[in-house]
């Protein structure tokens, strides 16, 4: 079941009540941002394709790579300039995996799981609320405040997007671009 909110200045009291239970958001700084929520069951534990077309790499794979990865291999994808999938330490902020997201052509198997989001473009925090997945997915350009805890994903879409999260750190995440946070983050808000 989607929920869809329309951030336009002023947050009406329908809105907070619709994300009281799990996160809140506040009014938007600048620009309009659509805002849908979807439950996608849990942490993804296969690879899976986005909304978008990118396959996405779970936590355990990230892991894995992170394990045999140099700095200079990692800098290497992130420079290239190409959408990647990345693991980022939540607490540090350290790049510890990179590898380059694979396009795939559309439409695809049933057997991938979604972000939620159901439309190509959308930006893409996905956390664990209760033991399931929430997917907050972000549609058009400005700015919002968030506090949606135990994040363990995001993904940019269709342009580039910087999250800020934990109190201070910022991560620019590049169309196409995904990054996984082990341990999870609380992220703090969004621009696009």
């Amino acid at each position: 079941m989607k929920q869809r909110v329309r951030l336009f200045g002023v947050l009406s009291a329908a809105v907070l009540a619709l994300v009281a239970t799990s996160a809140s958001v506040a009014n938007a700084d600048s620009g309009e941002i659509d805002i849908d929520k979807a439950v996608i069951g849990g942490a993804p534990t296969e690879r899976w394709v986005d909304d978008d077309g990118y396959e996405r790499l779970p936590l355990n794979e990230l892991e894995a790579i992170a394990q045999a990865q140099t700095a200079a291999q990692i800098a290497e994808v992130i420079d290239s300039g190409e959408p990647y999938n990345a693991l980022i330490d939540g607490e540090t902020g350290e790049i510890r995996a990179a590898v380059p997201a694979v396009k795939v052509a559309l439409p695809i198997a049933p057997m991938a799981i979604t972000t939620g989001c159901g439309v190509p473009g959308h930006a893409t925090a996905s956390q664990m609320v209760g033991g399931r997945g929430l997917a907050w997915c972000f549609n058009g350009s400005g700015s919002a405040p968030l506090s949606l805890g135990n994040v363990y994903y995001v993904a940019a879409g269709d342009r580039t997007t910087l999250w800020t999260y934990n109190g201070g750190p910022q991560y620019v995440t590049g169309t196409g671009t995904s990054h996984t946070f082990s341990p999870m983050v609380s992220l703090n808000s969004i621009q696009r």
